[in-house]
């Protein structure tokens, strides 16, 4: 985080007052880290949860000493279950399969959501660039 940190600065230093920042969506769900069985998703989930936390905090401390910013973060870690739940709802067969034409499936690859899941998370996300300007 604090080479993130660092980076966000730069842009901060060179005019920057907008940021958007995404955090990391369960991806110890893809089917890569299943496959690996259920220690390794457990681990993996630590570590997901440990970088979202790191970036919240990383968020707070840089709005605290930055004014005039306006920072969103988008919570892909709570959209992301609404698909894998339930992923009949959306037009996929479950929350499993994977294939590159990215669309018939919520993975492209066996760790990368495809594009139909993209353009749900997106509209998704429309709600909460308001504050950044947008729509």
């Amino acid at each position: 985080m604090a080479q993130y940190k660092c980076l966000i600065e730069k842009i901060y230093a060179s005019g920057g007052r907008k940021f958007l920042f995404l955090n990391v969506p369960p991806t110890d769900r893809s089917p890569m880290i299943i496959k690996e069985g259920p220690e390794a998703v457990k681990t993996y989930a630590t570590w997901v949860k440990a970088y979202n936390n790191g970036l919240q905090s990383m968020i707070n401390e840089f709005k605290s000493s930055h004014t005039g910013t306006t920072i969103v973060l988008y919570d892909t870690w709570s959209f992301m279950p609404k698909i894998l739940d339930d992923p009949q709802a959306y037009g996929f067969p479950n929350a499993t399969c994977f294939n590159k034409n990215g669309t018939s499936c919520i993975w492209w690859n066996h760790y990368h959501p495809g594009q139909n899941y993209h353009k749900l998370q997106a509209a998704d996300m429309i709600q909460y660039l308001q504050p950044l300007g947008a729509w």
